[in-house]
């Protein structure tokens, strides 16, 4: 193994990936939970039935226990990635910067979350392309590896991957700029870059497992 630092590094990212993965379908479900709890106890509330009462506390306990299990998913989640990346920096400088922005980034969401207006819209955006930089620092790390190990398909499918992910946010970013007069088309666009980010989740998820046999983790 030419790189262990790396390879470990990147086994915790891609856990992490997942990890996040299944935070984002509990708090889907959580969601869900909550207005299904709110439609159950107004029907209680209209009807006062037992019933109807004990199906708002199942579903209240089933909301509390995903928020929950969401919430440490995540935070779990955000410390691998951010020992992965400090970790597979020791082999791939690419990796340190990603490192670096993911505690501004960090800094940034925590700041934004307390303000509203015109800047906690800034530092929420600002929060956004900090995420895209990062995204392409694992992924150009990634890349480097396979050059220095003459894998010529993991550099190219590296290249795939981020390029997905550009189009999908730079979709994004002119279908807001053009909600304002023209929301139909904004609204296809809208679609088009969730479809394009559906693609790109999958196939960095696809990506980060490949990176992981290549580098022996």
């Amino acid at each position: 193994m030419r790189f262990p630092n790396a390879a470990l590094g990147v086994k915790r990212i891609f856990t992490a990936e997942i990890l996040s993965l299944i935070a984002a379908i509990l708090g889907a479900l959580t969601v869900m939970g909550a207005a299904f709890t709110a439609g159950v106890s107004g029907v209680a509330i209209a009807s006062s039935g037992n019933v109807a009462s004990g199906a708002s506390l199942a579903s209240l306990g089933f909301t509390a226990i995903f928020g929950i299990a969401t919430l440490v998913l995540t935070v779990i989640a955000f410390f691998m990635k951010l020992f992965g990346v400090n970790k597979a920096n020791a082999d791939e400088s690419s990796f340190g910067i990603a490192f670096a922005l993911i505690l501004i980034s960090l800094v940034l969401s925590i700041i934004s979350a307390f303000l509203t207006g015109t800047i906690g819209s800034v530092l929420n955006i600002l929060s956004q392309i900090l995420n895209l930089i990062i995204t392409w620092a694992i992924v150009n790390g990634i890349r480097n590896l396979a050059v220095r190990l003459s894998d010529s398909a993991m550099e190219a499918q590296g290249k795939t991957v981020f390029t997905l992910l550009l189009c999908s946010y730079g979709l994004s970013i002119v279908a807001k700029l053009i909600s304002l007069f023209a929301p139909a088309f904004a609204s296809v666009l809208s679609v088009v870059a969730l479809i394009l980010q559906l693609v790109y989740y999958v196939l960095y998820l696809i990506f980060l497992s490949r990176a992981k046999k290549m580098l022996g983790a």
